[in-house]
């Protein structure tokens, strides 16, 4: 009897169990995903049914919903044809929906119609998550103030009168400084804002504007550029959701806001680098503008007159600001203003000049200099760097596709072809991580050169520079611990065990970390990244480009300028790979047991191997040095440094902050006598094959 079905395309021996199973892409396991994510909601099957009456009815919306979980949306295209609707979802403002078969998250949803495109019988089912859950592209809109203030200007009036300064002190500041990302103390009763400087820069259309902020302990100073925009000058975006007051002129109403939004602020302050301007200040300071030699190459390719070069904002509303201008350079502005030499344009200029080629070049900056000498930066401009985005997100996704497909069960003995694509997995990811480790490795071999300037001179580490290491190491875990104390009562059961667990030991833990690293290790301090982690990287065409050497905000400026030992950016990076991987995880939830487990055990592996990646790859990099970055002892040190870390039981923890310092730490098993340098790569008589 002939099968019922033959040929090469449908036949038995081209579609059945065995095939379909190799196929992350089959419908086989196309099934198996769908019923693992209906079992995984109880929603589906004890929830009750809401259906929604769009307009277009070929189009079939419904909510289902139950006690406990997020509410769930279901929209299928019943169409042969592609199809668009638009859902009355307001109700759901603010939340986010995410997709729930990829985990992806959409736009978050507004008071308006909900816009969503389908393709023919196409079909998607959304959680709708609190809006705490944005997707890491989306930037979540600036709140308008309600209200303006309106402040009237005279014809022919140049600054601000008494009047005017009293109304933006009293009652537009205030109101104004809370609603910014930028604004650090938002959780501090903020006393009063003073406007300390206001500096117009002639001929560019705007002024730099200091404000101080009194939050109570401490003053906090600000970089806020002002410019007054009228009618329809302007069609930026964040003119209006950057605006502080309204302001009128005889018949003329314009409005006084944030000249970061404007156009004219990026081609002014690009001008006056061009002509090494100086402006003084009333307070007896100077802003200069300070390009490098790069800066007159630069002009000839942006064009700066007419049409003017393109602006592409890209973060107006966070710590600082930054704006792309022409796909060349990018221009930040500095919010947080602290008196000192900054990080960033210190390093960016000297690894510039040393032609370190994995990190945007310094064009120039734009310095407030007091009477005392001391500058403040207001603005830099750095190379822009064309790129996929950071490996942060990177590093997520793969995780989070790789397990995925290696994930499928398989119906039959032979899983010589599963070894192999996991073989594949790993070796992507350790290609990931092994450039980045070859990056950092070449930074530090930069910075580890001898050089004229003191501040990038490397010195030798004393036994007062490791003790001062041990007592910062042994801080962490202190505040971790502490902090995790506190959080007790918020964990679930599971997670509220091993949070007790590490609590018990608390002591034990505490004196292991205070013996970490030996007063007489052998190792150099140079200049390093001091906040490397893979947000800090930027992934692009199969390389990695280091970014952001600022420091942690949160420090002193002159401790963020201080030599240190490379082994802090390793620690660092191997501290995020971990996080990545704890991040990564949660979509494990939704699986079954045995299932969950595979890909507990897949993450694992791969940040097992994208950490030894990493370290094999920055070990050989660091090798090139004249003088030994970090003598064995010292490495070895740092390699048990992190038997003490943050770890994936901080999950549970909503915000990433809590999740990065509450659950955090660890205890592994003692790490094995070998070097722990030594790759877990075996090349057994038939090929390659990882452990």
């Amino acid at each position: 009897m002939l099968p019922p079905v033959m040929g090469s395309l449908y036949g038995y021996d081209a579609v059945n169990v065995e095939s379909q199973s190799r196929d992350p892409h089959s419908l086989l396991n196309w099934t198996r995903k769908m019923l693992t994510v209906r079992r995984g909601k109880q929603a589906f099957g004890r929830g009750t049914i809401r259906f929604l009456r769009p307009n277009n009815r070929k189009i079939r919306a419904y909510l289902r919903e139950v006690e406990g979980e997020t509410p769930i949306l279901c929209v299928a295209n019943l169409s042969r044809a592609l199809q668009a609707v638009e859902l009355n979802l307001s109700e759901y403002a603010g939340s986010v929906p995410l997709e729930m078969t990829a985990d992806s998250a959409f736009p978050p949803i507004g008071q308006l119609t909900y816009l969503l495109t389908f393709p023919p019988y196409g079909f998607l089912w959304f959680q709708l998550c609190p809006g705490n859950q944005r997707p890491a592209w989306s930037q979540a809109p600036s709140e308008q103030l309600p209200e303006f203030v309106t402040m009237v200007i005279r014809a022919g009036q140049t600054g601000p009168t008494p009047e005017n300064v009293r109304l933006l002190e009293s009652e537009v500041l205030p109101s104004y400084l809370s609603k910014r990302r930028w604004f650090a103390s938002k959780d501090k009763k903020l006393i009063g804002v003073r406007l300390a400087i206001l500096t117009t820069i002639p001929k560019a259309g705007f002024a730099f504007t200091e404000i101080e902020a009194d939050v109570g302990d401490h003053v906090e100073r600000y970089v806020l550029p002002l410019t007054i925009a009228w009618g329809t000058e302007t069609t930026s975006p964040l003119y209006m959701q950057l605006a502080l007051a309204r302001v009128r002129q005889v018949r003329n109403i314009g409005h006084i806001t944030d000249a970061f939004a404007v156009p004219n602020f990026t081609y002014g302050v690009l001008k006056k680098l061009l002509q090494w301007a100086i402006v003084p200040t009333v307070q007896k300071s100077e802003i200069r503008f300070i390009p490098t030699e790069r800066l007159d190459q630069l002009a000839s390719k942006l064009k700066l007159g007419e049409p003017p070069p393109e602006i592409r904002w890209l973060a107006a509303e966070q710590s600082n600001s930054s704006l792309v201008i022409g796909d060349q350079v990018v221009l930040k502005l500095v919010r947080r203003l602290v008196g000192g030499i900054h990080p960033e344009t210190e390093m960016s200029r000297h690894l510039t000049k040393l032609g370190f080629q994995n990190t945007g070049p310094l064009f120039g900056e734009v310095v407030r200099v007091d009477p005392e000498g001391v500058p403040h930066t207001l603005c830099i401009l750095q190379g822009f760097i064309d790129n996929h985005g950071d490996a942060w997100n990177y590093a997520l996704d793969y995780l989070r596709r790789t397990v995925d497909e290696l994930a499928l069960a398989t119906d039959t003995d032979d899983h010589s072809m599963d070894r192999e694509k996991e073989m594949l997995g790993i070796k992507g990811y350790r290609k990931v991580t092994g450039i980045i480790g070859q990056r950092l490795g070449e930074l530090h071999v930069a910075l580890a050169l001898p050089s004229d300037d003191p501040a990038f001179m490397p010195e030798k580490e004393s036994k007062k520079d490791v003790r001062g290491w041990n007592d910062g190491t042994h801080a962490l875990p202190v505040t971790a611990l502490d902090i995790l104390a506190a959080k007790l009562l918020e964990f679930s059961e599971h997670d509220r065990a091993m949070a007790q667990s590490l609590l018990d030991h608390r002591d034990l833990l505490l004196a292991a970390v205070q013996k970490l690293v030996p007063e007489n290790a052998d190792a150099l301090r140079i200049r390093i990244h001091g906040d490397f982690h893979l947000g800090q990287v930027l992934m692009a065409q199969g390389n990695a480009f280091l970014t952001d050497f600022e420091g942690e905000p949160a420090r002193p400026l002159d401790e963020r300028r201080k030599k240190s030992s490379p082994l802090r950016d390793v620690a660092g990076l191997l501290r995020s790979l971990s996080y990545a991987s704890a991040a990564a995880q949660p979509t494990t939830g939704n699986a079954p047991q045995a299932t969950a487990d595979r890909k507990r055990a897949l993450f694992e592996r791969l940040r097992g191997h994208g950490e030894e990646a990493f370290l094999l790859e920055y070990r050989a990099a660091v090798a090139a040095s004249a003088q030994p970055i970090a003598g064995d002892e010292a490495t070895q040190a740092a390699m048990k440094r992190q038997t003490v870390r943050p770890g994936s039981g901080c999950r549970c923890v909503a915000s990433r902050r809590w999740r990065a310092a509450c659950l955090a730490i660890r205890v592994h098993r003692p790490p094995p006598a070998r070097d722990p340098w030594t790759p877990h790569l075996r090349t057994p008589a038939d090929g390659n094959e990882y452990e």
